[in-house]
């Protein structure tokens, strides 16, 4: 009986130890240098009322693209930040673009806008997961 409970506090304290001592500090991080950041990949998609939208519809604007779905909690927590940053922000240049990933496509995102009451002041385009996997590779 005493072994396994040896091995229980061992685990515990290398945990504490590993998360106390090992955390990276910040002056640590070395941030990415501007001479290494690449242009995004062009792509044209469609917005939720069939017109197609290309990245560089947005040429010289500091563009956010947000990946999310109508079925993702966290996503639909954030939107009403993104449309604060969006008005806070956009005489300055910045432009959100949601691309939802809902299967359903632009029904289901209608539909979310409908029912929620979303005012949306950027553009929510459909995407895919060939979109998705162009810009991170991300998976559900």
């Amino acid at each position: 009986m005493k072994r396994p409970i040896f091995f229980v506090i061992f685990f515990l304290i290398s945990g504490i130890g590993i998360f106390l001592f090992a955390k990276p500090k910040a002056e640590d991080i070395k941030h990415a240098e501007f001479s290494e950041m690449k242009e995004a990949p062009e792509f044209e998609l469609k917005d939720i009322d069939g017109n197609k939208v290309k990245l560089e519809d947005f040429k010289g604007k500091i563009v956010i693209l947000n990946f999310w779905a109508t079925w993702c909690g966290p996503c639909r927590r954030e939107i009403p930040d993104f449309i604060d940053l969006q008005n806070t922000y956009a005489k300055a240049g910045l432009q959100f673009i949601g691309i939802s990933l809902d299967q359903e496509g632009s029904d289901a995102v209608k539909k979310y806008i409908e029912k929620t009451k979303t005012a949306f002041n950027y553009p929510v385009l459909i995407g895919s997961n060939e979109i998705a996997e162009i810009f991170a590779g991300m998976h559900a």
